[in-house]
């Protein structure tokens, strides 16, 4: 029995074999090659999926807002980990301020105790995030100006 090769698949692949560092494929390109239709859930999925295996094989693309999506240089990898960190920051604040909304005296017991755990969980979390966003800060005005 022959195993059915999944959009995503298809696509790194593609992206294994042709193009080069910097190269831009634009969607139309990817709609061949995975056979789905751009804006639609499916082709949303395989691109993550994509995202997921190339990066475990050292490759990366960048969102090109309504273009496609370009290969990424390894000396943009940085850059690109910063920006997941200072991502990942703001929704940990954004946590942090839901949480902090939340009336605690509309809770039960169980609820409460399970809050204050997330609360306190989100605090330190928010606390040891901080010096990486600062790294994180640094290494996008050190690397700004910088072409690939």
């Amino acid at each position: 029995m022959q195993k059915i090769i999944q959009p995503y698949e298809k696509l790194v692949k593609y992206i294994e074999k042709h193009p080069k560092r910097g190269d831009t494929l634009l969607h139309q390109d990817i709609e061949k090659i995975i056979g789905l239709t751009y804006g639609t859930t499916k082709y949303s999925y395989a691109i993550s999926k994509a995202k997921k295996e190339l990066t475990k094989k050292q490759l990366r693309f960048r969102s090109i807002n309504g273009v496609g999506y370009r290969i990424m240089e390894h000396s943009e990898y940085d850059n690109d980990a910063a920006s997941q960190v200072i991502q990942a920051s703001n929704h940990l604040i954004n946590a942090k301020f839901i949480s902090d909304c939340t009336d605690v005296l509309k809770l039960n017991k169980k609820q409460t105790v399970n809050h204050n755990k997330l609360a306190n969980e989100i605090n330190t979390s928010n606390t040891m995030l901080q010096s990486v966003v600062s790294i994180a800060n640094s290494i996008r005005v050190a690397n700004k100006g910088i072409k690939p």
